[in-house]
């Protein structure tokens, strides 16, 4: 299974916030990274990474800042 990174921001100034995951494919990757936040108010936006690679970044309806 692939290794996968999640860069949850909070925000342009907070430091960000990284898990790693292991998941089948990049569209699991960016389903679990719209469900971190969807399940948590603590991030705006999140990034997914497969080694150094952006998949995809995905924010929040409310956010208004750059991805």
């Amino acid at each position: 299974m692939p290794r996968y990174k999640l860069h949850l921001h909070d925000g342009p100034v907070t430091p960000v916030v990284t898990e790693v995951i292991d998941v089948q494919d990049d569209e699991d990757a960016k389903d679990l990274a719209r469900i971190t936040l969807l399940m948590t108010k603590a991030y705006t936006h999140a990034e997914v990474y497969r080694g150094r690679d952006l998949v995809g970044t995905c924010k929040r309806d409310s956010y208004g800042g750059e991805t």
